[in-house]
Order: structure tokens, then sequence, then C-alpha cells
């Protein structure tokens, strides 16, 4: 359990420390892209205002909108095609970059002829009408560089957050063991407090049962001392139960010290199953069990023959009279999965509350058939401690079905 409470804080931890690298590493990014357009953007506007070179210094308008001067255009890699009316290159500049001739930059304001702006391969570029009004000029501005570096501050960025996520998780488990003492402690006191009260009950039951035995002994049986038999059995039962639960808690913890053995666990479900027979034909019930043959497990058989038991005892106390219980254990790929259904009179509202402890969804019902409300918990317990899930579902009206998925050896 404590366990289970550790993993589970340092799941919870390290999503939320996911989701915070990857806002601040998707911010800023994001930031550092906007920023970079906008420069691109806002060069490209000035050097299209003045055809190819910049006008008098712009002045800044804050933090994120640097004043523009000529330092801007001579840093800057482009090129500048002028157009007639009809879409001809009149003349191309393109003294402010070397990597492309004439007849290219020519090419390329004539492939854009008819759009103000776009981008095209390396370069962002834009159209504007000439100052003249005779024909347009379009602006091409390599912004490789500007992809080039932002890639860099992207890789850059992953790799520190990278390395932040694994010195958080180091972190995390290291600080889970000290954020789950407490829980672990109370647990413990929990356990402690179960089983001393156990062993202290368990003394006055017994002096109880022994009078009760001995009035029948001088007065001869009758409906008093069977109610206070009757009783007894079912607290004895109820702080036996309470003892296997704080003893599988424990277990749970001790699982992968306890040695396991390779056993059938399609033999172990048929003659516990089996021993049921008897029991629901006396209430009036069929019972169907199926196991394919072959299933093995490593692990503790008789776990999983009293997972089985406690299943089976649960069907026929509470299925609906002149139903079939079926159990059926059969092969899911790498999972031995067992299934347990029957009929209900009153079905469950929300299956999965019958592992809770003590819950009773007919209190009544359950105190007539002598249940204690703990066995589906010791169920589910049992199932943890052996690496399977147990779950309860309604397959159709009015029945349930418990489902048991183990790891095959």
């Amino acid at each position: 359990m404590i366990k289970t409470l550790r993993r589970k804080f340092v799941v919870t931890a390290m999503a939320a420390v996911t989701a915070l690298l990857l806002v601040l590493l998707g911010g800023i990014n994001g930031v550092n892209l906007w920023l970079k357009s906008r420069d691109t953007d806002m060069l490209l506007t000035a050097l299209s205002e003045g055809e190819g070179t910049m006008r008098p210094e712009r002045e800044g308008q804050g933090l994120f909108r640097p004043p523009l001067d000529g330092d801007a255009a001579m840093s800057a890699v482009f090129f500048v095609v002028r157009l007639d009316e009809s879409g001809q290159a009149v003349y191309a500049d393109v003294s402010k970059i070397a990597s492309v001739t004439e007849a290219e930059a020519e090419e390329y304001a004539e492939g854009v002829y008819g759009s103000s702006e776009g981008r095209e391969g390396r370069f962002k570029y834009r159209v504007t009408q000439s100052r003249d009004g005779r024909g347009s000029t379009a602006v091409f501005l390599d912004v490789s560089e500007d992809s080039r570096s932002s890639l860099i501050i992207a890789v850059l960025s992953l790799l520190a957050g990278a390395a932040c996520w694994l010195g958080a998780l180091l972190v995390v488990v290291l600080l889970s063991r000290r954020a789950t003492q407490p829980i672990a402690k109370s647990m413990e006191r929990q356990k402690q407090f179960i089983t001393d009260a156990g062993h202290e009950i368990k003394t006055p039951l017994a002096i109880i049962r022994a009078n009760a035995d001995a009035l029948e002994l001088h007065e001869g049986e009758n409906r008093w001392s069977r109610n206070i038999q009757r009783q007894t059995e079912r607290m004895d039962e109820l702080v036996k139960r309470l003892l296997m639960l704080a003893r599988l808690d424990e277990a749970s913890e001790q699982a992968q010290m306890q040695e396991r053995t390779r056993y059938s666990l399609s033999e172990t479900v048929t003659e516990t199953a089996e021993q049921y027979r008897e029991p629901a034909e006396a209430a009036g019930l069929g019972l169907c069990v199926q196991a394919e043959p072959g299933i093995e497990l490593e692990g503790i058989p008789e776990a999983a023959a009293e997972l089985v038991d406690i299943l089976m005892d649960n069907a026929v106390k509470y299925a609906e009279p002149g139903t079939e219980i079926e159990a059926e254990l059969s092969r899911e790929g790498s999972k031995a999965v067992l299934k347990v259904r029957n009929r209900c009179t009153q079905p469950p509202r929300d299956p999965e509350r019958l592992f809770d402890r003590f819950y009773r969804e007919d209190s009544a019902r359950t105190q007539s058939a002598g249940g204690t409300g703990l066995g589906l918990s010791i169920a589910r317990a049992i199932a943890e401690s052996q690496d399977a899930a147990l779950n309860a579902k309604m397959t159709e009206e009015n029945t349930i079905e418990f489902e048991a998925r183990m790891k095959c050896g």
C-alpha cells in the first residue's frame, strides 16, 4: 500500500512538473518565434517603404519594439526587384545578397506577382506599390538565419528541460519517502490497533460462547441461546476477517520478498469452485465451472484459492434463487482472466463500492446471509498482493460479474 502511495505521489508530482516545463518551454520558444517574426515584419516594412533603403531612424516603442535604423538594413540579407504594371521585372538589386543572381531574383519576383506578402523558400517577401505609381516593388528578406537560431534555441531549451525533468524526478523520488512517512505511520498504527483489538475481543467471545454452551447443557437449547451462539459466531468471523485484512496489508508490502511457486491456476479454480456445488444446489442454484486447462502462474496458490473461495461464497450467498452461477477461467494474451457471474435480485448501484470495507448495499439482506461486509475487500487485497486486478461490473440486467486479471507465468 505504501509503495502504491509513493508511486502515485511520484506520478502526480512529475505530471505537474512535466506540465509546468511544457508551458515554460513552449512559452519561451513561442515568444522567441513571435519576436523574431515581429522584427522581420518591421524590417520588411521599413525596406518596402524605402524601396530597398532605410528611411531615417524610427523610435522604439518599448522593450519588444526596439528602434530601427540603417544598421539593421546593413546587416540584413535581402534583394529588391522592380516590376512594371504587367508584372515583368524591370531591374533587380542583389547587392545585399551573394547567393542569388539577378536572373534568379527576377524569377522570384515574377513568381509572386499578384500577392502582397508571404514566404517563398527561405525568403519572406512583401510587394508594394512603387512611390511613382508605376509598377510595384518586391522586397525579399532572407530569414534562414532566424529559423536556424530559433531551432538552436528550441533544441537547447529541450535539453535543458530534460535535464530539469530528470533532476526533479530524482528530488521527487527522494522526497516521496518523507512525504508518505506520516501516512505509513498512521496505517501502521491502524493495523496494530486492529490486531490488538482483535486479540482482545477474542477472549470475551470465547467466554460468551463457553457460557452459552454451559447454559444449553443445563437448561437445554432455546432461541435465546441460539441467538447468542449465532451472533458470537458472526462476531468471531468479523474479527478473523479484520485480522486477515491487517495481515494482507502487510503481505502486499512483502509480496516481492515472499517465496513464490509455479502452480496450475486451472486446477486451483476448478477444485475450489467445485466445492460450492453442494451449497449452491442446497440454495436452489445451478453451478457451471469452465476452466481452460494448462493455465499456470508464478505466485502463492493458497492466495489464489482464497480469492476464488471468497468470490464463490459471495455468489452463493447473494445469487437470485433458481439461477445459475458461472465461474470461468480463460487466457487473454498474457493474462489469465477469472470471471464469476451471478444474477442478483437487487443489483448494486455502484458495483465498485462493493469492495469498500463494511459497505452494505442492502444491510438487512447482508446480515441475513451472514455477511460481514469485508469479504470482497479481502478478495481485492488478496488480488493486489498477487499483482492482480479485481473489478466488478454489471454485464447485463441484474447480472453482476467479478473479474480478476492475473499475469500468466
